[in-house]
């Protein structure tokens, strides 16, 4: 999940960079930083606190990939962002070393012989990325009750991503930056084309026009257009999980996803510290994951209104009001919990005013 792009650099400033009485300037703390809560929140959720929980949950779950293994946090465990070394190279414009293991000595990939001078002679220059590790490439074919791993082939259409004719996990063009601090992000993304406005499924705001949730309205599902400002991590979060790169197999969708996960036990295939600070009070004593009473659809239910999930009819392929609106709870969850994840408790914060 790479985040990053367009820091509300204006208004954070003021915070961040105070003038003190013969102080001269100082950094301030994120403590004093206070950004516009996501717009029109509670006409979908009705316990944010319920909502933060389920987002944690989702974000450290491996049972989101297809593959039963791979997590939003796969790329994100690290101080929010992507440390590891092997099979992390990609190359849209030639070639590379799949499953190759970095070193320190292939940095930097652009190397100057004067650093400080951009005309002086190029001593190294390759189109290579360090990019972050996904899943293999592989076609949907279904789910497989009551568990995270799906059903798929091999194809052999990405040679670049084999090693001796078996396939290797994939690599992105960019490796995951950091979610601590992302919330202030107005745009998501290394290039920014996660909108501020959340529309419920993709991560283009209002440019996608469709009715992308559905509403229980008079005891009938109505189509619904959702327009969510100041929710750009939202719209970033929705992205992984369909892109057969990172997280999704080649064929699946939101509703599939949906249908999965709304089944399966949160973590069930995780240790959670009893102490964490989010989920403790949920932890299943007697073995990992949280309590059996804590599917994903328990988790949902709790944080959103039911107008969002309690139909009893449904839609016209078959897949319950809930599983149609897996994205929208996915987006909101993951944002709240990650809008927790910032860096307010440094030295430079505790430090005496």
């Amino acid at each position: 999940m790479k985040h990053f792009a367009f820091l509300i650099a204006i208004a954070i400033a003021g915070p961040l960079l105070a003038q003190g009485p013969g102080q001269g300037r100082r950094i301030g703390s994120l403590k004093n930083v206070r950004l516009p809560p996501p717009a029109n929140l509670p006409q979908y959720v009705r316990d944010n606190g319920a909502l933060a929980v389920l987002g944690k949950a989702l974000f450290w779950d491996m049972q989101l990939g297809s593959d039963g293994r791979t997590a939003c946090a796969t790329c994100h465990f690290h101080a929010g962002a992507d440390h590891r070394a092997q099979n992390q190279l990609s190359n849209p414009q030639g070639t590379f070393v799949a499953n190759y293991r970095l070193t320190l000595d292939d940095f930097p990939f652009h190397q100057l012989a004067d650093v400080n001078n951009n005309n002086s002679n190029v001593l190294r220059d390759s189109s290579q990325r360090a990019g972050s590790s996904g899943t293999f490439r592989r076609l949907f074919t279904s789910i497989v009750p009551g568990s995270g791993s799906e059903d798929g082939f091999d194809v052999n259409d990405l040679p670049a991503f084999s090693v001796a004719g078996l396939n290797v996990r994939q690599v992105g063009t960019r490796n995951a930056p950091s979610v601590i601090n992302a919330i202030f992000n107005f745009r998501n993304f290394w290039d920014g084309r996660a909108s501020n406005l959340f529309n419920g499924l993709t991560a283009f705001g209002a440019s996608d026009t469709r009715s992308n949730a559905l509403v229980l309205n008079a005891g009938q599902l109505a189509p619904e257009t959702v327009r969510i400002d100041n929710s750009s991590l939202a719209s970033q979060a929705v992205a992984p999980p369909m892109n057969t790169a990172e997280l999704s197999y080649d064929g699946r969708n939101w509703s599939v996803l949906g249908r999965k996960m709304l089944a399966l036990r949160a973590l069930a295939q995780q240790r959670v510290a009893p102490d964490d600070s989010l989920l403790g009070p949920y932890v299943n004593t007697a073995g990992r994951g949280l309590a059996p009473q804590y599917t994903y659809l328990n988790l949902v239910q709790t944080a959103f209104e039911p107008a969002c999930w309690s139909a009893t009819q449904k839609t016209s392929d078959g897949f319950t009001q809930a599983e149609a609106n897996f994205a929208l709870f996915f987006g909101l969850a993951i944002q709240s919990y990650e809008s927790t994840l910032i860096s307010d408790d440094t030295p430079a914060d505790q430090q005496k005013r």
